[in-house]
């Protein structure tokens, strides 16, 4: 497995060895690999780690469903980049974000909802480009704060 986007997002943001990191250190302890896949470390470390929506699901095999709904919100928030979207590698137990690149791993993630899924990634990709666009993300946080997601069904019209 690939250790690089085994741990904490911040090493992998800027393509730190675990080695030397205190917290990767600590995650790798906590949660040894033991050549597991992605869906097995899930499974032993976090099974209720996301919940379930039953009425949303999307194919396992499949990533353009989350991957067009993580694009739209690139589109819709005007974010000064917007990195490539693929499927994740299979050294990937989970989604990857960097700047530059987006990878889905919807087989660890599992039958979540696609809509919770391309927010959270996106949430995962606006942390990272905050260290490149500060005040652009703070300014698209305060109108998210202010406006809310014209998506979510919990929102009151």
């Amino acid at each position: 497995m690939n250790e690089m986007h085994l741990h904490h997002p911040w090493c992998n943001f800027f393509h730190r060895p675990r080695k030397g990191c205190h917290q990767c250190e600590g995650l790798f302890k906590s949660y040894p690999l033991d050549g597991q896949t992605s869906p097995q470390l899930v499974a032993r470390y976090f099974p209720d780690a996301i919940p379930v929506n039953p009425s949303k699901k999307i194919p396992m095999n499949s990533y353009s469903v989350v991957a067009q709904k993580f694009r739209t919100l690139c589109e819709r928030y005007k974010v000064s980049t917007t990195p490539s979207v693929g499927p994740a590698f299979a050294s990937d137990p989970c989604d990857y974000t960097g700047l530059e690149e987006v990878r889905l791993n919807v087989e660890a993630a599992g039958d979540i909802d696609p809509d919770y899924h391309a927010r959270h990634v996106f949430g995962h990709f606006l942390c990272g480009l905050h260290e490149r666009d500060p005040d652009g993300v703070a300014d698209l946080i305060a109108h998210l704060l202010a406006q809310g997601d014209p998506d979510d069904p919990s929102r009151s019209s």
